[in-house]
C-alpha cells in the first residue's frame, strides 16, 4: 500500500468513527436536534456514509408517539423516521410541476411533507441543483422557497444530514443566504470534509 493510499484509508476510519459518534447523538428524541454536513468532492463515499448514518439511527433509535384517549394521552416507543431525498430530482419534480403535470405536483406535495415531518433527513447531493463548479447559478425560486420552507419547519427540532459537492461559498451564491445560514452547521464538528479521499463507498457503520 502506497503512502497516499495509507492517508486515505486513515482519514476514512476517521470520517467513520465520527459519522458514528454523531449519529449516536441522533438516537434518542431527548437530544438537542443538530445538522450534520459530509463536503467533499463526488465519489468520495457522502451518500454511501449518509445511508449508513441513518440505516444506524433506524435500527438504534427511538422517538416517542402518543395514542390519545379520553383520560389522557398514553406514551410508547416507536422507530425513528428517516427520509432520503436528492434535491436534484425535487428540482425535476419542481419543473413538471410547473408544466402542468399532474402527478408530479402531487409527488411534490408529499415529498415536501415527508421532509418536514421526518426526525432525520437527508438532503442528498444539495447544491447540484444550483450547477457545478464553473456553472453556479441561483436555483430556481420555487425550489428555493420549498427548501426554505422544509427548513424552517424543521429548525430546531428535527435532525438534518446534507451531502454536498459545493463548498458553503457556493452554496450561498445559489440560495437565499438565511436559509443556507441555518442550514449548515456552525460546529466544525459536525463537518464531515471528504476531500482528498478515492473511495469509501464500503460499509462504514
Amino acid at each position: 500500500m502506497g503512502l497516499v493510499q495509507a492517508i486515505s484509508k486513515q482519514n476514512a476510519e476517521q470520517l467513520k468513527q465520527k459519522a458514528q459518534q454523531l449519529a449516536q447523538q441522533m438516537l434518542t428524541p431527548d437530544d438537542k436536534p443538530l445538522n450534520v454536513m459530509l463536503e467533499g468532492s463526488p465519489g468520495t463515499g457522502k451518500t454511501s456514509l449518509a445511508i449508513a448514518m441513518i440505516d444506524y439511527i433506524r435500527h438504534q433509535g427511538y422517538r416517542w408517539g402518543y395514542i390519545k384517549h379520553p383520560d389522557g394521552a398514553e406514551k410508547y416507543k416507536r422507530y425513528v423516521d428517516v427520509f432520503f431525498l436528492a434535491t436534484d430530482e425535487m428540482l425535476e419534480l419542481v419543473y413538471h410541476s410547473m408544466d402542468g403535470d399532474t402527478q408530479a405536483r402531487n409527488q411534490l406535495q408529499r415529498v415536501v411533507k415527508f421532509a418536514k415531518a421526518a426526525d432525520v433527513l437527508v438532503l442528498d447531493d444539495f447544491g447540484t441543483e444550483g450547477g457545478m463548479k464553473g456553472t453556479i447559478r441561483p436555483v430556481h425560486k420555487t425550489m428555493q422557497e420549498l427548501m426554505y420552507d422544509i427548513n424552517n419547519a424543521r429548525f430546531g427540532k428535527k435532525y438534518t444530514i446534507i451531502t454536498t459537492n459545493n463548498t458553503v461559498e457556493e452554496l450561498r451564491a445559489m440560495y437565499n443566504v438565511k436559509l443556507i445560514s441555518r442550514l449548515i452547521p456552525t460546529n466544525a464538528e459536525h463537518t464531515l470534509n471528504f476531500n482528498g479521499l478515492t473511495d469509501v463507498r464500503s460499509k462504514m457503520l
